[in-house]
Order: structure tokens, then C-alpha cells, then sequence
């Protein structure tokens, strides 16, 4: 499979630094302490880890490939749970160690991690089995994505189908973190977003979690398929919408986040009306 990704720079990074350094974060440790819930005077060795960290914050940011991907799939923002998963403090510590301008570098460690996430490190979770089996049915009934890289068997010929990204760039502890400070709607995070979607320019969005959707792309989108115009985001799942942007236009198809604490709730797929959506957008896109 032919796979030629743009590794950018992202357009974000200075406007996130600013943020931080407005409330005194400027080292590996502020952040945490801020926005990893961990209190590192108590736990002298997590506290060297971090250090060994330095005043690099880029350690925290994720960024993914730019291939003319045709579907795209957005999260709400990367974790940073130090005591439940190894796999983001790998992550944490190998992107502090790269190079902050090493594009392909920070691209292919954030893919990997990404991708673990998707798959091995929740392979026995429901609502992850379920967006899954979402993308193996996108992967199956329509061109977006190739029934190849639906199977999530390797990263390379899932990353050359798919974008991905998060409405919050940097990794934090909990959505609660980052909610009370940057929600509305015109905040630099969902106009980023929105910025984001516009170059990348998919066919088809597939959004997960309340943020990126009541936030960034619900006031600019016209459902299809019979949710109202300000459908929450469980009203909104398996409904088909059309997202028009100031440069680009698509479809989205906007689900509750797989780590969503009502269980039945998060990814709640409903095979006959997700069904429906998808021929809709065959229909409406001609794919």
C-alpha cells in the first residue's frame, strides 16, 4: 500500500505554550501536577521520572500524519494516566526524547501509541469492540476506508486510510481538566479543530465524545437523518450529519467517547440506524 504522509508542524503548538505558560506551567513537572492529577512531592520516584523530563512540554502533544486520508477520526484529547497504563507514560517519556522538530519521529510514536489504543490495550473492552466493529462496517460498505486497514491489523495501511486527531492536543488526566477552561465554542481548541478538518479535507468524520462535537462541530452541521439540529451527543449517535466549513465540507458521524463511564452508553451502536447513515452518506457523497 502506498503510504505518503505530510509530516507538519503543528499550527497549534505556539497557542498551546501560551496557554500553558498563562498559568505558570512551564516544565515536565508543573504539567503534570497541573494536569495529571499526581502530586509529585510525595512520590519521589514518579518525580525523577518527570524531571528527567525537563522543561520540554512537548512530551505531551500528539501528532498524526497527514496522507489525503478520507476519513477522519477524532477523539476528545490523549491520556495521561500514569498509574493505570504504561503504555502513556511510554509514550510521554519517548516524545520528550525526540527531537521537537523530528516530524516523522513524533508521528510515528504517536501512531503507534494511537494505534495500541484502538487495539491492543483495550482489546477486551466493549465499547472499544464496538467502534471496531464501526470501522470494519465503514471499511466494508464504502471506499472511505479499505477493508485492509479496517481489519487493524498493522498501523501502516490503517494510518495511510485514516486521520487521526484529537480536539485537545496535549495529554491530560481527565476531560475535567481541560473542560471548565476551554469549552465554548470559539476557543483556539475547537477553531483548531475546525482548521484542522478544513486541510485535511475528509469525506467522512467519525467523532467520539461530547467536546469535539457540542464544541467544535455541532453549530456548524445539518443532520440528515432525523437528529435535531442541537442533538446532544447521545442523541447524535449513529445519525448521519453534514459539516460545512469555511474551505471544506463533509459528513460526520458523531458517537459517544468509548471510555464514557455509562458503559451501554459510550460507543452506543445501533446497528439498524448506523446501517441507514452509512447508505445515506453513500448516497449524498456518491461513494
Amino acid at each position: 500500500m502506498e503510504f505518503s504522509p505530510v509530516f507538519d508542524p503543528p499550527t497549534w503548538r505556539e497557542e498551546y505554550r501560551e496557554l500553558f505558560e498563562s498559568k505558570n506551567v512551564n516544565d515536565a513537572r508543573e504539567y503534570v501536577e497541573q494536569y495529571g492529577n499526581e502530586p509529585l512531592d510525595t512520590d519521589h520516584e514518579l518525580r525523577d521520572l518527570i524531571d528527567g523530563m525537563g522543561a520540554d512540554l512537548h512530551g505531551f502533544e500528539r501528532i498524526y500524519p497527514v496522507a489525503d486520508q478520507d476519513l477522519a477520526l477524532v477523539f476528545i484529547n490523549p491520556g495521561l494516566n500514569w498509574r493505570g497504563s504504561q503504555q502513556h507514560l511510554d509514550d510521554n517519556l519517548q516524545l520528550s526524547r525526540a527531537d521537537p522538530t523530528d516530524w516523522t519521529r513524533r508521528c510515528a510514536i504517536s501512531m503507534d501509541g494511537g494505534f495500541k489504543y484502538l487495539t491492543s490495550h483495550n482489546e477486551d473492552h466493549s465499547a472499544f469492540g464496538r467502534l471496531r466493529k464501526i470501522l470494519r462496517k465503514i471499511g466494508e460498505e464504502t471506499s472511505v476506508m479499505s477493508e485492509l486497514a479496517a481489519t487493524m491489523k498493522r498501523p501502516v495501511e490503517f494510518f495511510a486510510d485514516v486521520y487521526y486527531t484529537n480536539w485537545y492536543k496535549y495529554a491530560t488526566y481527565s476531560v475535567g481538566k481541560i473542560d471548565g477552561e476551554i469549552k465554548d465554542t470559539d476557543s483556539f481548541v475547537s477553531e483548531q479543530l475546525r482548521k484542522e478538518l478544513n486541510a485535511v479535507d475528509p469525506e467522512l468524520v467519525l467523532l467520539l465524545g461530547k467536546q469535539p462535537w457540542v464544541y467544535g462541530l455541532r453549530s456548524y452541521s445539518t443532520p440528515l437523518t432525523g437528529a435535531p439540529s442541537d442533538a446532544r451527543i447521545s442523541e447524535s449517535q449513529n445519525h448521519l450529519f453534514k459539516c460545512d466549513l469555511s474551505d471544506s465540507s463533509f459528513y460526520v458521524l458523531p458517537f459517544n467517547h468509548p471510555s464514557d463511564r455509562n458503559r451501554s452508553r459510550a460507543v452506543g451502536l445501533d446497528s439498524g440506524r448506523f446501517g441507514e447513515s452509512l447508505r445515506r452518506f453513500k448516497k449524498e457523497a456518491s461513494i
